[in-house]
Formats: structure tokens, sequence, C-alpha cells
């Protein structure tokens, strides 16, 4: 999220305006589509092996109870509530169909090579491509940019701009620690996002460098202190379910 902001910020763009497309519907996917959600995103496109994921596609509207006990599964839950807050315009079809005129691509398939040239150019000028599935991207930051994408980043440390979920981890559990919190709400971890954001100044923010880098001292203090003041103000809202009592 905190890549996305600054990217939107070097190319002047909203975040409730764009279009997002996210490829992989999994645990990483939804994460990042209820994230978007909440950051302000409103067209958001998310699929899965099976293409486009809408409110009412057939095999999440009659889904098989896979393991007999009765319940839906996790999985199919998760992408039932994606269906139903996503793609407005109720796309269908294969990646490359709902890619059209997309200004953001975000990677979790676990599928290397999935975005081709055509598919690229097929965005909207100005395309942000996060590539991040790992070890093997979505498509390779060369061939994104020859393809005519601005902006790339990747999951891996020998390319610029590498998203790396190590960046919050020390944080976040610092947080909680000290706060004797159960988690976080989307709200905490969209200000997170914007305190990791606010690390690349504008004298230096450009196309290869939208992040921190992952060891950057100045991560954890900033991030610690942001998710302690959200949890506070959670707290100071009447919404204690996120907190464990003290002994």
């Amino acid at each position: 999220m905190a890549a996305l902001i600054n990217s939107l910020k070097l190319l002047s763009k909203k975040i409730d305006s764009i279009k997002v497309v996210i490829s992989g519907a999994g645990s990483a996917g939804y994460g990042i589509f209820k994230i978007l959600e909440k950051a302000g995103c409103k067209d958001i496109v998310v699929s899965d092996s099976k293409g486009a994921i809408y409110e009412g596609r057939k095999d999440l509207k009659d889904y098989h109870d896979k393991d007999g006990d009765g319940h839906n599964s996790n999985d199919n839950t998760s992408k039932q509530e994606i269906s139903r807050k996503s793609n407005p315009r109720k796309m269908r079809g294969s990646l490359a169909d709902v890619i059209r005129a997309a200004d953001v691509f975000i990677g979790v398939s676990g599928k290397a090579g999935l975005l081709s040239n055509d598919t690229v150019k097929s965005m909207n000028h100005d395309a942000i491509i996060f590539a991040l599935s790992n070890p093997d991207p979505e498509i390779l930051p060369r061939d994104a940019l020859k393809a005519g994408a601005r902006i790339v980043a990747t999951g891996r440390s020998d390319f610029p701009n590498q998203v790396n979920n190590a960046v919050v981890f020390p944080p976040v559990l610092r947080a909680l620690l000290d706060m004797r919190a159960k988690g976080l709400d989307e709200d905490m971890l969209v200000a997170a996002s914007y305190a990791i954001a606010s690390l690349v100044d504008g004298h230096h923010l450009k196309e290869d460098y939208i992040i921190p880098k992952v060891n950057d001292p100045r991560i954890l203090p900033i991030i610690t202190q942001t998710l302690k003041d959200a949890i506070k103000s959670h707290m100071s809202k009447g919404s204690n379910n996120m907190v464990l009592h003290k002994t």
C-alpha cells in the first residue's frame, strides 16, 4: 500500500479514481483488496484462476461443501465477499480481458510470466505494475517498462522497488506487544502505510524509489508509534475487542 501511495503521488493520480486489478484471490490478494477498499479505492477487480470475480459467478454462488461439514470454505467465503464489494461493472473474462484500461496491476498469483507485453500495453497510460510473486514475478521489470509501464515493483531485492512485508513485521509485533492488542484492522494498516510512504520525501521520490529499503532504521519507530496511536484511537471510541485485559 505504501508503494502505491507514493506511485500515485508521483503520477498525480488519486486512489478513488483509479482502476486496480489484483491477480490472485488467496490470503494475500484478499488482504490487499481489504486494505485498498478501506483506503478509498472504488474500482477494484480481483481475478483468480477462473477469471474475474463478480457477484453471481456460478462457482461462488453454488459452492461445493468439499469437506462435508455443511459450511462454506474460508477461501470461498473471502471470494464471495470480494464478489459483493468489488468489480462494480461486473466485468467478466480472463485477466487479459479485465486489465484493459487499468491503472494498477497487483500480482500475487504465484504464476511467473502471467503478464505479456500486450497485456501491459492494454493498460492506461502511466501504468503501475506490482508483480509480487516470488521468486519469479508475473512479468520482469525490464519487460513491463519496455511495454509502457511507468512504475514497476517486485518482491525481489535484486530489482528496484522491492515490496517486502518484512518492512512491517517487527514494528507491528512491537506495537501489539506494547499495547497488549489482539490484532489490527484495515484502518490501522492504512495508517501504517501512509507512515511508511512518508519516509520517502518529495526530493527523493522517483520511479525507481517509491518505498524505503527494508533495513531503513526509521521504519521501526515511525510505524510502531503510528500503530500505537491508531490502537489508542480505536480504544477511545469504545471498541476494546482488540485489546487484551491486563492482569
